[in-house]
């Protein structure tokens, strides 16, 4: 069937993976039932994990949302198993309380500290050998860009090269549109269109892409990008475009900031052992102080102080002013 004739989104393949890794949080109960009973766990310990198996299953499906436990690509695997054992986490103290109300006290706690690490192992086994097959040179697609200025395409091509998320190959760029350019389409597997192209190239080179099936990267202008989300409107018999604000609206607002307070509240109270270990071993080290603070700017030009961990030199910035950090950096 040709490539036209189907597009997919990733959105059947996520739902497939959620389910997955719902699955093995249930099956990595079972096993540490069967690891803690040597193989024959008697019913009356089993029928509370049985009765339990369908809020698991709900609870696990919104704090794998919740967490982005699928973006396997957007990470790094560190970052990826740090996204796949904090949720376990919360996942495992849910089921803890979920056993309480339903009186399943033959629900050992040793199963769920077993069971957190046997749930790690397999999904994140499972997203390394995804990781590792979908990132493989085999894998990786060839790119053209197309633009009609040299300072775009290489601004578009250091882009690419610098994201870490990104494995694919620049093959070509092209400054003119003519036949060579939509040869050198048919050889490679996705398109670039720069914003410095006219409206006339962009549209064929469009259409090109589509008639061979190539997936298209339109790097938007101010005007494309203020027509996401417009509304129709209409002026006696006039059809016009009302173009919406692309900032957030009061509501929008006002759930984002609830959000920021809750869930950075959660992180903190779940990850304070692990950063009161990394504060002390900051001090230990040149018993210097743990935080580094500097001024940033925010809305309306507003100064707030950020606080993070100090991974330099005490008072790096003394001497050199603020300056990006090498590789090998003798600060550090």
């Amino acid at each position: 069937m040709d490539k036209r004739e189907i597009k997919s989104d990733g959105f059947i393949f996520k739902i497939l993976e959620e389910i997955l890794y719902i699955s093995y949080v249930v099956i990595g109960y079972y096993l540490t039932f069967l690891i803690r009973y040597k193989m024959n766990p008697d019913i009356f310990n089993l029928q509370p994990f049985y009765d339990s198996i369908p809020y698991i299953i709900v609870a696990s499906f919104v704090i794998f949302y919740i967490y982005d436990i699928l973006s396997t690509f957007k990470k790094s695997l560190l970052e990826n198993s740090v996204s796949v054992f904090i949720p376990l986490i919360v996942i495992n103290i849910t089921t803890a309380a979920i056993a309480f109300f339903i009186r399943g006290f033959a629900f050992p706690r040793s199963v769920f500290l077993i069971g957190i690490f046997v749930q790690f192992l397999l999904i994140f086994t499972t997203k390394y050998i995804v990781f590792k097959y979908f990132t493989s040179p085999k894998m990786r697609k060839d790119i053209l860009i197309t633009v009609a200025s040299m300072e775009e395409a290489e601004y578009i091509a250091k882009k690419i090269l610098l994201d870490k998320n990104n494995f694919d190959n620049i093959r070509y760029i092209c400054h003119e549109i003519n036949q060579k350019t939509y040869e050198l389409i048919d050889a490679v597997d996705k398109v670039y269109i720069g914003d410095s192209l006219s409206a006339a190239d962009k549209l064929s080179l469009i259409n090109h892409c589509t008639e061979k099936g190539k997936d298209i990267y339109l790097i938007p202008s101010l005007y494309e990008i203020s027509l996401v989300d417009f509304k129709v409107s209409q002026v006696d018999d006039l059809l016009v475009f009302k173009l919406e604000d692309l900032g957030l609206t009061i509501e929008q607002r006002i759930i984002k900031r609830a959000m920021d307070i809750v869930i950075s509240s959660l992180g903190l109270i779940l990850t304070s052992p692990l950063l009161l270990i990394v504060s002390i071993i900051i001090k230990l080290h040149d018993g210097g102080s743990v935080f580094f603070k500097q001024e940033r700017v925010t809305e309306n030009n507003r100064m707030f102080n950020l606080y993070k961990f100090r991974t330099m030199v005490e008072d790096a910035e003394k001497h050199t002013g603020p300056v990006l950090a090498t590789e090998k950096d003798t600060r550090i």
